[in-house]
């Protein structure tokens, strides 16, 4: 008596009579039922979850406020940095412009813009967000029309300084996104809290559940670091470091 056992016999699928059995074709996928989702978590087109964008490195503490509807976002957003930068200070000295801030509030505004730009771009062109987007343009509140970044103390230096007595190692900051004014707020002790801002700020950004326009919840962030100084982890199974023994 003979079975039908099928085996693999050098990467080929043979049947017990040796004639070779080729896979069965692939069903033909329906256009339709394919969406295009993005795998960066930075900027999903997925909606959110429940408790709101996903910020990573996570916050210490943040409140979305889903009492009020979203902001939609009006292109290109910028931003406005209020403190001593480019003028004088108290005692007439002039303050010198700093390339860190310069490079940092480019490098955010481009990226941020870049992503409105694509996810509106892929945004349905249905009747239900041409009537959401001019629902939205009557009503004026709806857009976040201001982003302030406040730095209590703008000193320049290349990098900071991990030390007790340092006026520069402060990286905690605060973000608001006010519920009535349309306005977004960053509060921060030091250029580096504001770099720390930046970045949780533009994963503050969402598309819709109508996947229709971008968006930003009014939201507050407060945050700081976990430690009082740096450290480096090195991951001695797979890089040996030599050993001088004396």
């Amino acid at each position: 008596m003979f079975f039908n056992h099928k085996f693999i016999q050098s990467g080929n699928l043979f049947s017990s009579n040796n004639e070779i059995e080729l896979p069965p074709k692939p069903l033909p996928l329906d256009r339709d039922e394919c969406r295009l989702v993005s795998v960066n978590p930075k900027y999903p087109f997925l909606e959110p979850t429940l408790s709101g964008p996903l910020l990573w490195p996570e916050p210490e503490r943040y409140l979305i406020d889903k009492n009020h509807h979203p902001y939609h976002i009006r292109t290109p957003i910028n931003f406005e940095l209020i403190s001593h930068y480019g003028n004088h200070d108290n005692k007439g000295k002039k303050w010198q412009k700093c390339d860190i801030i310069e490079y940092n509030l480019n490098k955010y505004r481009y990226l941020i813009n870049s992503m409105i730009e694509r996810s509106t771009s892929v945004a349905n062109s249905t009747q239900t967000c041409q009537s959401s987007a001019s629902e939205a343009a009557i009503n004026e509140r709806r857009f976040l029309n201001k982003i302030q970044i406040h730095i209590a103390r703008i000193d320049c230096d290349q990098y900071p300084e991990f030390i007790e007595t340092s006026k520069n190692q402060e990286e905690s900051y605060e973000i608001k996104v006010e519920p009535d004014n349309g306005e977004a707020g960053i509060t921060s002790q030091t250029i580096w809290g504001m770099i720390r801002a930046l970045e949780t700020f533009s994963q503050l950004f969402y598309v819709d559940r109508e996947n229709c326009a971008v968006v930003i919840d009014v939201v507050k962030v407060w945050d700081r670091p976990r430690f009082r100084y740096r450290s480096i982890m090195i991951d001695t199974a797979r890089h040996y470091l030599p050993l001088w023994i004396e």
